[in-house]
């Protein structure tokens, strides 16, 4: 279990990762709480243990001890990457928004770009990916969301940023960015919308959260989504499942910037990512502000091979597509080329 792996060896990040994206019943809550205090007590300075105690103890509703864990973690990544930092003043809390937050689309290349834009040294980013604040935690309050993130990035040479690309799907993430955060830059991947729709199905297959094949899966969602108008569309938040709807991406961007000004967005076509990352990292980087960092090499993040699908699987699939995404490429004035 993560837990045996974390108590032979405190510092396994990998296992502190992949508890943040376990589901987690409530009666363990207590116990996972007192595991997390123990590694504490072993590692006082290993950031993601402090982050993943203020996860549990935000689910249990210990929101001001959830808070401090937050602000401790994000102070000590910060210094864990930079020691210098430790002898720099710091703000008690953080008071100003992040600069950018990556707000979709799933299984289109956020993870690898969070990681890549993390490994910046101008960039602090919070304990994990998916804070999923203006869409889960919204309830938690806006300084609940700002501990997350180091005070000293309130300071002119940092910049604070996130990735929830539940943000995309969520109704209500648009307007409740907007109300805290008007100016946010807001990255914005977009990949072939067959190809995400495959990942996104085996995503949740090997989650257990899809027990059907793929071409049911698919079938059964499309059928649905056929008897829907564009208007209907343009109301639809998250529904399980979200292979087919997660990839209409024209009605999500259109929610966005009816809120947003056109010039805060910078969207990525997923495959040039994938293709030339060099490349497309030094326009994002550009588009933040900041100096590109030639030395950095771009692994790739959360692949997965799949059984292939035949041509004619894939063609029905793409002739679905097909009208959303010239309705997208009107819409934005961009060529994407998916077919």
């Amino acid at each position: 279990s993560y837990q045996k792996a974390i108590e032979l060896d405190p510092c396994f990040k990998r296992a502190y990762v992949d508890l943040q994206y376990t589901w987690i019943e409530s009666e363990q809550l207590q116990q996972l709480i007192t595991f997390y205090r123990q590694c504490i007590e072993r590692q006082p300075d290993f950031p993601l243990a402090w982050g993943n105690l203020g996860d549990v103890l935000t689910e249990q509703g210990q929101r001001e001890e959830a808070i401090s864990c937050y602000q401790t973690s994000a102070y000590k990544k910060a210094v864990a990457s930079n020691p210098k930092l430790a002898e720099v003043h710091w703000k008690a809390k953080k008071e100003h928004g992040p600069d950018f937050v990556i707000i979709g689309a799933a299984r289109s290349g956020t993870s690898s770009l969070h990681m890549y834009l993390s490994r910046y040294p101008q960039i602090m980013s919070p304990h994990k990916k998916e804070l999923n604040f203006f869409s889960k935690y919204y309830n938690q309050g806006i300084d609940w969301y700002l501990a997350h993130f180091p005070s000293i990035t309130d300071y002119p040479n940092f910049l604070a940023g996130e990735a929830s690309p539940n943000y995309f799907d969520c109704t209500e993430s648009a307007q409740r960015m907007f109300q805290f955060f008007p100016k946010v830059k807001l990255i914005v991947l977009l990949r072939n919308p067959v190809d995400r729709a495959i990942s996104c199905y085996y995503h949740n297959f090997y989650h257990g959260r899809e027990k059907r094949s793929l071409e049911d899966a698919l079938a059964l969602e499309k059928q649905r989504l056929e008897t829907l108008t564009e208007s209907e569309l343009l109301q639809i938040g998250y529904q399980h499942p979200n292979n087919l709807l997660g990839s209409l991406y024209v009605y999500k961007l259109k929610r966005w910037m009816e809120i947003f000004p056109r010039e805060q967005f910078l969207i990525v076509k997923s495959e040039d990512f994938y293709s030339n990352p060099k490349t497309v990292m030094s326009t994002i980087i550009e588009f933040l502000g900041l100096s590109d960092q030639k030395f950095f090499q771009y692994p790739k993040c959360n692949g997965r091979s799949y059984t292939p699908i035949s041509q004619d699987f894939r063609q029905t699939f793409s002739d679905f597509f097909r009208p959303h995404n010239q309705r997208l490429e009107e819409y934005l004035g961009m060529s994407f080329n998916w077919d």
